[in-house]
């Protein structure tokens, strides 16, 4: 009897021992996992920003009295308040039909830029939004550009967002924009040529 009794407790410490293995191995299957993941990018060509025309104004006989004449970008004259544009014609400049040479004096002109980047994607152009000072070249005396509007592409909407959908994917997009203004005239402003710089900027939307 003595032997059967040992028998029986060695095999119930074997089952034991071999019931404690498998829930152990289970507990530690549950306890930790693992995945791949794959990271990727896409490198598109800087965006870049070149002028081809200057913003003229024209010719303008001053008065008396302060006035303005406003270069608008939708194809309309120089209009002009409280001072005289001499040479009311329609700017012969659009954002569609660049020109790489415009005398500023005496023909009305928009300033015309190309924007160049990636095919297809947007754009948004930042215009100067203080004034900008323009100086005669010959005497002392300045006059103000301000309120400055832009019209993109050849269909000529008045936005600052645009697409570069002219070129294709290979060679990479591009598009054309058109910049007005309001001049700012003093009464009795000196004569004489005046010119001033101003800075637009564009970027990826």
């Amino acid at each position: 009897m003595k032997i059967v009794s040992m028998k029986i407790r060695h095999q119930l410490s074997v089952l034991a021992v071999l019931v404690t293995l498998c829930t152990t191995s289970a507990l530690f299957a549950q306890n930790s996992a693992t995945a791949s993941g794959y990271g990727a990018g896409n490198i598109i060509s800087m965006i870049t920003v070149v002028n081809y025309s200057d913003l003229s104004f024209g010719s303008i006989i001053p008065t008396g009295s302060n006035g303005t004449a406003i270069l608008g970008v939708t194809g309309v004259n120089v209009t002009s308040t409280g001072a005289i544009s001499e040479t009311p014609t329609t700017s012969s400049c659009t954002a569609y039909n660049a020109q790489n040479n415009v005398d500023p004096w005496p023909s009305p002109g928009l300033a015309v830029f190309q924007v160049t980047g990636a095919y297809g994607f947007t754009f948004t152009i930042t215009l100067p939004s203080s004034a900008v000072t323009v100086s005669n070249e010959n005497r002392s005396g300045t006059m103000t550009v301000t309120n400055f509007t832009c019209v993109i592409g050849p269909t000529g909407s008045v936005s600052t967002t645009g697409t570069l959908n002219q070129g294709n994917s290979s060679s990479g997009g591009y598009q054309n924009f058109a910049v007005g203004g309001t001049l700012n005239v003093p009464g009795g402003a000196a004569a004489g040529g005046y010119s001033g710089q101003f800075t637009v900027g564009v970027a990826y939307n």
